[in-house]
């Protein structure tokens, strides 16, 4: 039997917390006719039997109808926490081959258990994108915020704030933007900067990046200064930071108690076309001069 996912299971702890459980009916599908191991007497003595020849696992019919039964009794339990029941019959083959289950009291109740928790793992590394042994750490830790993966929101800006000093995020929003007036957005922002002489990558990456910083902080003065000091995505882009921080302020704007300019996004979400952004010659030439160096092939 070729293992489908390489799993993390805390087989011994979950054999000793599985030491005090009893399984249920509720616990276990429908036993197939005829198959010993749906009891956990039954499922011991197919254990011995198939840790004393390792290669039985790959040849023997009755591993394989054990493992189809743990994907049929887990499903369940896998699609609650958005899995396949594939992933549960994985967690299950680990944990079957482990000696702790082989000794303990009852071992249906651990390979319940540690199949409960794999599963639990899965999702909660599902949400946060990281591995499942992390995971399994932060499971008890509520406080963390689910992870938003690039192209999962579809209202990027359409709460964009505007440029003005004190405004509050609980009065944004009510210009009524669509989400493909603010792709259209998005959209005439780049063509402004490859028109400038900005790589086509650099810029839709860059906009893009700016646009989901703005609706997660809801107020542009904060994501500017998260952007500024964020020196990832220009390394991933393989510009400097003087250009990263000069698209920012550019996209964004500025805002001081003693003046406020509006940055292109806010320019071109209130109507303003590409060719008045053109025309002003302070913002052309602060993207002219910061626009990165295309070395050539």
């Amino acid at each position: 039997m070729r293992a489908l996912v390489i799993l993390d299971t805390r087989v011994h702890i979950a054999a000793e917390e599985a030491n005090t459980m009893t399984t249920t009916d509720d616990d276990h599908a429908p036993d197939p006719a005829g198959a010993s191991f749906t009891t956990s007497e039954g499922l011991r003595a197919l254990l011995l039997r198939l840790q004393a020849d390792p290669e039985a696992w790959a040849g023997d019919p009755q591993a394989s109808a054990l493992l189809e039964l743990c994907a049929t009794r887990y499903a369940a339990l896998a699609r609650k926490h958005h899995q396949q029941p594939m992933d549960a019959a994985a967690a299950a083959f680990h944990v079957l081959r482990a000696p702790a289950t082989l000794g303990a009291r009852d071992p249906w109740a651990v390979v319940t258990h540690a199949v409960r928790l794999t599963l639990a793992a899965d999702e909660r590394a599902d949400a946060l994108l990281c591995s499942t042994s992390t995971a399994r750490r932060l499971l008890t830790d509520t406080g963390l915020a689910q992870a938003v993966r690039l192209g999962d929101r579809t209202d990027t800006m359409t709460n964009l704030p505007t440029d003005e000093p004190g405004t509050d995020a609980t009065r944004r929003g009510s210009g009524g933007l669509t989400p493909v007036q603010v792709r259209i957005c998005m959209a005439n922002a780049v063509e402004l900067l490859c028109s400038l002489g900005w790589p086509r990558a650099v810029a839709e990456l860059g906009v893009g990046h700016v646009c989901d910083r703005l609706a997660t902080t809801g107020n542009p003065q904060r994501a500017y200064e998260a952007l500024r000091r964020d020196l990832t995505l220009p390394r991933l882009l393989d510009v400097p930071p003087r250009t990263w921080t000069a698209l920012c302020r550019a996209l964004i704007g500025t805002s001081t108690p003693r003046a406020s300019q509006p940055g292109v996004l806010c320019r071109l979400l209130t109507g303003e076309p590409v060719r008045s952004l053109l025309a002003d010659d302070t913002l052309v030439t602060a993207l002219l001069a910061a626009r990165p160096q295309v070395v050539a092939a």
